[in-house]
């Protein structure tokens, strides 16, 4: 049976979405309009920050970086998990590391990594210091929720065991994969950009964000969040399509 337009994930999407620029509008026509400028103006604003400051090749660049830290820390914890799967020890020995970098103050990392790596490569890192613990964690416990009788039984099995990891236990990991993903993404592309503002990297996302703010430009800033928002949503859109499309032949 078809579903009504009325009841469709996508009409909520979009009531929601026209219920923020409502609000939006409210409080601009309420308030100083100095801080809350017209749609007009933000509109005109992107205009210029796409044309004239590349905003967009930047925010790729930032969205390109925190999907490498994604993709390294799944191949760091996929490996963990592999040598975990035959030696529990392992995964023991790592969690002071995870333990710190879950724990360690952002603000001091953010210094530290710009006098030790300089503001081009500190971001990057920032990053991965968040990114790495969230996938590390998830993927460890669909290893620890993982049947305990099928784990027993690939022990024993005359297969390699990276056979039986790959054909076996990773497709049984793969919704935490999916999950880690979605999780990541956003979170990472805050701190990156983070990171780029307060390390002033050069030619980067946060020096334009830095910039706007040195002169009080409302309008660049509200331009830059919104492209944000909305890029950030048609990556994270199109990674479920992708990973729906996965999902049916891995699992």
């Amino acid at each position: 049976m078809k579903t009504s337009i009325f009841h469709s994930k996508y009409f909520f999407i979009l009531s929601g979405t026209l219920t923020l620029i409502l609000i939006y509008l409210l409080i601009s026509k309420l308030e100083n309009n100095f801080f809350f400028p017209s749609l007009d103006k933000i509109i005109s604003s992107i205009k210029d920050l796409i044309i004239k400051d590349k905003v967009i090749l930047k925010l790729l660049k930032s969205m390109l970086s925190v999907i490498l830290c994604i993709v390294l820390s799944l191949i760091l914890s996929i490996f963990i998990c592999f040598i975990r799967m035959y030696n529990h020890q392992s995964h023991e020995f790592l969690s002071p590391f995870v333990a710190f970098l879950k724990s360690s103050p952002l603000a001091i990392i953010i210094v530290y990594f710009l006098l030790l790596f300089g503001n081009e490569n500190g971001p990057f890192l920032m990053s991965f210091m968040l990114i790495f613990p969230l996938v590390f964690e998830s993927l460890i416990s669909a290893m620890n929720e993982t049947n305990k009788d099928i784990i027993s039984e690939l022990k024993i099995t005359n297969v390699s065991k990276l056979k039986k990891f790959t054909k076996i236990i990773l497709p049984l990991m793969f919704p935490n994969i999916v999950m880690s993903f979605m999780m990541s993404f956003g979170l990472g592309l805050k701190v990156i950009i983070m990171g780029e503002y307060m390390m002033m990297s050069k030619n980067s996302l946060g020096l334009l964000i830095y910039n706007a703010k040195t002169i009080i430009d409302v309008e660049s800033l509200l331009g830059i969040l919104f492209l944000c928002v909305f890029l950030t949503l048609i990556v994270e859109l199109s990674a479920k399509k992708v990973f729906k499309i996965l999902s049916h032949k891995i699992i």
